[in-house]
């Protein structure tokens, strides 16, 4: 939303369900663009926009379209809020599927530290700063304390 509106876009509507929300809010109105993004925190079922839009972005990817009934509320709003013409992001979708097995083995997890991580999240804000000149670091704190609570209980 921010990039859109960073690149000319008159008005924008952020929707998020969740309690990103928030979260949303607080950066867009970090970075000055309150002007510009409206972020509703809402589902797209029950939200009514002032005016159709031109396009859609959707943000489906990491539940695969089979997540909370994403496909059904994706349909949902192209059908109530695009205009005639309009495009929706993206706009297809290509599923692989392998088989797989699990023997009942223990399996281990590896991934990140919660030091991994506060470095993660330092490098994703220095470079959100200075490749889109977006600021990210009012949600320093909140992230820090999630990270907390997620890897060290």
């Amino acid at each position: 939303s921010m990039v859109a509106a960073q690149a000319g876009a008159a008005r924008i509507y952020a929707l998020e369900a969740a309690e990103n929300a928030k979260h949303a809010e607080l950066v867009v109105g970090k970075n000055g663009l309150g002007d510009v993004v409206t972020v509703i925190s809402e589902t797209i079922e029950k939200v009514e926009l002032p005016e159709q839009v031109d396009i859609i972005v959707s943000e489906w990817t990491r539940g695969y379209l089979l997540r909370k009934s994403t496909i059904e509320s994706l349909i949902y709003a192209r059908d109530k809020f695009l205009k005639s013409g309009g495009a929706l992001y993206p706009s297809k979708c290509r599923f692989y599927l392998a088989p797989a097995s699990h023997t009942g083995d223990e399996v281990k997890m590896r991934g990140p530290t919660f030091e991994q991580k506060v470095q993660d999240w330092g490098e994703f804000v220095d470079d959100t700063k200075k490749d889109y000149g977006l600021d990210f670091s009012c949600l320093s704190e909140t992230y820090m304390e999630e990270a907390r609570e997620a890897y060290l209980g």
